[in-house]
């Protein structure tokens, strides 16, 4: 092993298990290509930090206040230290930011894929088959809400079944027109690590004729013949909330049959199993529809939550209370699709 010239520097064998453990995840395939991409292999010194943060050395670090209330730690972390510093550096410039951007799901194809859907609706429905019955309507519904609500397909897993059950309105009243609640509750990207509630709005039915209203209500009454009235929308057998990449094999069959059926709908070079992904295609396939149909810059920001500041948190009934006035928005959004 490597071992530098002079006195060796305080907390050299961590920092040293560090740089060997990301090394180690360079070698290592990743999820679309050959090797991991940076971003994955510096998780390694995340848990180095992580590690030393909870021990008694990293406790008893010294903490200091400035004067406008912002505060600083000095550390003895070894993933902060000077070496590890330079060694990231490094370590970035030899991998290189790779980013794989998923490819956009356009409105012709979702409107290929409601199709496929009722088809497979109709054929349970006449089979009298519960578990294909289920299986469409939760692939139906992660497509749509996705889409719909322009969120990222790990969030899909999150929505909570009794308070959608409970809020959703499928009919226009005097007040209000038909629309949908989608409430979230978990932990989601650029906010802090506790668990907090989201709630989001989609119409029943968007000016090109995507209908998640439709495939909500089915999913809701199907998990009520089965006897499932709360917990998670997309659920386990145990009731534990399904992870994003269950939905893989359904979301890739079913762009694959479409294709099948209609090859002018895909790009002739497109690659759709790597082209093409869970987490952002139908976030980014709403968002470019969005911006060509006129939908205020703001209003997609607002929709999207690229502005952290805009977070109203709290119990459900709280956020549901706040966030009804921005309902407005929401739909507005979800319309022009």
């Amino acid at each position: 092993m490597f071992r530098p010239r002079g006195p060796f520097p305080r907390n050299y064998d961590s920092g040293i298990r560090m740089a060997i453990g990301m090394l180690w995840e360079t070698r290592q395939p990743g999820l679309h290509e050959a090797t991991k991409k940076f971003s994955s292999c510096r998780k390694v010194r995340s848990v180095m930090s992580n590690m030393h943060n909870s021990s008694i050395e990293g406790v008893e670090s010294n903490m200091v206040w400035r004067s406008d209330k912002q505060r600083f730690i000095t550390t003895t972390s070894p993933s902060d230290s000077e070496f590890a510093t330079r060694f990231l550096i490094g370590c970035r410039a030899r991998i290189g930011e790779r980013v794989k951007r998923d490819a956009a799901i356009t409105v012709p194809q979702m409107l290929a894929l409601q199709s496929l859907f009722k088809r497979e609706y109709d054929d349970a429905k006449e089979r009298e088959d519960d578990d294909d019955l289920r299986r469409t309507c939760e692939i139906a519904v992660f497509f749509l809400l996705s889409f719909c609500c322009s969120m990222r397909g790990f969030e899909l897993p999150k929505i909570v079944l009794h308070t959608l059950r409970i809020k959703c309105q499928f009919e226009d009243t005097v007040n209000t027109p038909a629309h949908l609640s989608i409430p979230l509750r978990g932990r989601f990207k650029a906010r802090s690590q506790e668990i907090s509630n989201l709630l989001l709005y989609s119409v029943t039915e968007t000016n090109s004729g995507i209908l998640p209203g439709l495939w909500v209500k089915r999913l809701i009454d199907c998990l009520e013949d089965l006897g499932i009235e709360s917990g998670w929308l997309f659920q386990k057998e145990n009731g534990d909330p399904r992870k994003m990449n269950s939905f893989a094999d359904d979301f890739f069959a079913h762009l694959l049959t479409i294709r099948e059926e209609d090859p002018t709908l895909f790009e002739p070079d497109m690659d759709l199993l790597n082209d093409y992904g869970l987490g952002r295609s139908c976030r980014r396939g709403a968002t470019t529809r969005a911006t060509n149909a006129n939908v205020k810059e703001t209003d997609i920001d607002w929709i999207n939550r690229w502005n952290t500041q805009q977070v109203i948190s709290g119990p459900m009934r709280v956020v549901y209370a706040e966030q009804k006035q921005m309902m407005e928005t929401f739909l507005r959004f979800s319309r022009a699709l």
